[in-house]
């Protein structure tokens, strides 16, 4: 397993491997490992690799699919009740015997607004758990009372990745759908490089519907309907094909998106 930290690119190693032992590294892999050692292997070979997407591998596209977590930007809601973690160690379960020094933060209500990906993640190889790294900044200007205390504060956590805990959401208006309550939680939640933008200087072009219309996903297929006078992002460029012009932005969960340019307006800010 130690090894397997350390390989990023498994085509070339087994390449090797054969020419050193005229042997095949899956076949033997799979004979000395037990089932869920091999996919622990594969998994922690498909988190060190730099650019698993071009490896030709199947064994190793498929341990890279599973490995893909949540991707930077993706909002993060508690299906069920979940640990929120200083670590990526699922060692502890928060029992009344466990150590004061456990590296449990809090416990996720269901249906709570955890934070946003911030693309980093782990494998705990021990306990066969894996994890994402959630993160949310709170905003510093029109907070209720309550969250005033808390204005301009970082906040980052490790949670179980498993769809049996929580649900990733690339857009707001889906998760709305589902968890219509985090509409007012999350305008003072917010991405932790929210601010990043303001602090450059630079002034931005901002994509806004002028009309109910259909804001198309990064293959530009149809994928969710907004209503008019919607922010839908910042301004990226745009294609002109021989019938239509699309216009492509960046919402603010740094999600990719196009939309008909007859159906948008942009601004300046």
């Amino acid at each position: 397993m130690s090894t397997a930290k350390k390989i990023t690119n498994f085509d070339k190693v087994a390449k090797s491997y054969k020419k050193l032992y005229d042997s095949d590294l899956t076949a033997d892999l799979q004979s000395e490992l037990t089932t869920d050692e091999y996919q622990k292997f594969l998994t922690l070979i498909a988190l060190n690799s730099p650019n698993t997407s071009s490896t030709s591998s199947s064994t190793t596209s498929a341990a890279t699919t599973n490995a893909v977590f949540a991707k930077k930007g993706q909002m993060i809601v508690a299906k069920k009740e979940v640990f929120l973690r200083s670590s990526a160690d699922a060692s502890y379960h928060g029992a009344f015997y466990e150590t004061s020094t456990n590296n449990i933060i809090s416990k996720a209500k269901a249906g709570e607004f955890i934070g946003y990906a911030t693309g980093k993640q782990e494998y705990d190889t021990e306990n066969n758990v894996k994890f994402i790294q959630v993160g949310f900044l709170v905003v510093k200007e029109n907070l209720p009372d309550l969250f005033k205390s808390f204005a301009g504060k970082k906040y980052t956590f490790w949670i179980s990745s498993s769809s049996d805990y929580v649900d990733k959401y690339d857009y707001f208006k889906p998760m709305f759908d589902k968890y219509p309550s985090l509409a007012s939680v999350v305008k003072y939640k917010k991405p932790l490089d929210y601010y990043d933008a303001e602090v450059s200087g630079l002034s931005k072009r901002l994509v806004v519907s002028s009309k109910n219309m259909q804001v198309l996903d990064s293959n530009m297929h149809p994928y969710v309907n907004v209503e008019k006078q919607t922010l839908l992002g910042e301004y990226l460029g745009e294609l002109n094909t021989s019938k239509n012009r699309f216009i492509k932005f960046r919402t603010v969960d740094n999600t990719e998106r196009w939309a008909d340019a007859s159906n948008i307006k942009i601004i300046e800010r």
